[in-house]
């Protein structure tokens, strides 16, 4: 495995503190080199968050552009409605209705499992990622190997 530190200046990890899970950082890795989706997802390991260009939130456009798990501007500022997108091929989001007509709300892969470690029904879950307050962290140096997301 290849440690060689990938240099942090210039970008930010997104991270929110959850009351069960802890830390908990945006994930991304772009599949555009074997022709597949994007993946959009939420990690608890620092070494597969990905990194966002400092200034991101201001308007102004940056590229990633450092590596497969770097975000650029354009993505991270739509990374919640993406990550929550069911249309999005390979979603682990989705909604359907039950008997009664209800709008139920459904996760699987990797966001199904960071649920049930939470002990928090989908509802709950869901709502936390989208009502909590991400905020950017200087990213510290990452190993190189963090540009291999494990699903």
């Amino acid at each position: 495995m290849n440690e060689e530190k990938r240099n942090p200046t210039g970008y930010v990890v997104i991270v929110a503190d959850h009351p069960v899970l802890g830390r908990v950082y945006w994930a991304y890795v772009d599949e555009s080199e074997v022709n597949a989706p994007d993946y959009y997802g939420l990690t608890l390991d620092l070494k597969r968050a990905s990194c966002v260009p400092l200034g991101w939130r201001t308007g102004e456009y940056h590229m990633g552009g450092r590596g497969e798990t770097d975000l650029d501007t354009w993505q991270a500022r739509r990374f919640r409605d993406t990550l929550l997108d069911e249309f999005r091929l390979d979603a682990e989001y989705r909604t359907d209705f039950d008997d009664k007509g209800q709008m139920t709300e459904h996760l699987s892969g990797s966001l199904e499992r960071l649920r049930v470690q939470s002990g928090q029904s989908t509802q709950a879950f869901i709502e936390w990622i989208c009502s909590t307050a991400w905020r950017d962290e200087a990213a510290t140096c990452l190993p190189e190997s963090s540009n291999q997301l494990v699903r």
